[in-house]
């Protein structure tokens, strides 16, 4: 009888531990797919943070634009290898970060076609309607197939600025022509789902973006014409602002 209650016990440990066993091992499973998802997502982030962090440098007038374009052409060249940065290169210096630029030395080409989303809608930033998602998911697929994708749009009060990666301010002003007069406008840019984004802030004319709303009021029309002429000079690209009517 002792024996037989001891032989129970001991296959009910058994299947006990090959439950924590199976348990564990799915446990391994989800862990590792969410690091997969997350190395993807850093790598990502930190491509395109590098490649920002250039473009202001650009507009502060810290490097010239042969200097410049070299060093977005060997980010660009080196993606697939992005991930060898430590992860705290973009709190060092400019020396610092060309430096470890120049480290690289396996080459991870990339298509050559750089697309530029001028809109006024990014999923999950700020949605209306289907627009919002058409460009958060044109942006991924044309990045996954091996493009460069960055996407514009004005800095609106409703922004849900907790889904933007490395937002930060670029410490000069950019100035646009409108009504006759040029006006200062201030850029900021982040990573959001793996790309670049580029947000403008008029001064003068803030109150344009700063309602409860995107769209349904009687400027529509005046705020719409706030938008951007991008210059590509080589692989480097200078702002310069201007305003034109927006066609959505």
């Amino acid at each position: 009888m002792i024996l037989n209650n001891q032989r129970l016990a001991a296959v009910d440990e058994l299947e006990q531990l090959k439950k924590d066993k199976e348990e564990l091992l799915e446990r391994i499973n989800q862990l590792e797919a969410e690091s997969q998802i997350v190395i993807k997502k850093d790598k990502s982030s930190l491509f395109w943070e590098l490649l920002l962090r250039i473009d202001s440098m650009v507009i502060n007038g810290l490097v010239n634009i042969e200097e410049a374009s070299s060093m977005r052409k060997l980010v660009k060249e080196h993606e697939a290898n992005i991930s060898v940065f430590p992860l705290d290169v973009l709190q060092q210096g400019d020396a610092e970060i060309l430096a470890e630029l120049r480290r690289f030395t396996n080459k991870g080409k990339r298509n050559g076609l750089h697309v530029i989303h001028i809109c006024t809608e990014m999923a999950p930033l700020v949605s209306v309607g289907p627009l919002a998602s058409y460009i958060t998911g044109l942006s991924c697929a044309l990045q996954e197939e091996g493009y460069m994708v960055e996407v514009i749009l004005p800095k609106y009060s409703t922004l849900d600025l907790d889904e933007i990666e490395g937002l930060r301010e670029i410490e000069a002003d950019a100035y646009s022509y409108f009504d006759g007069q040029l006006h200062a406008n201030r850029i900021w840019n982040g990573v959001v789902s793996g790309i670049g984004v580029t947000l403008i802030q008029p001064v003068y004319y803030s109150s344009m973006f700063s309602r409860d709303k995107v769209y349904g009021y009687q400027d529509d029309f005046d705020r719409s014409v706030l938008q951007f002429d991008i210059v590509e000079l080589e692989s480097t690209f200078v702002f310069r602002l201007v305003w034109f009517i927006c066609v959505i």
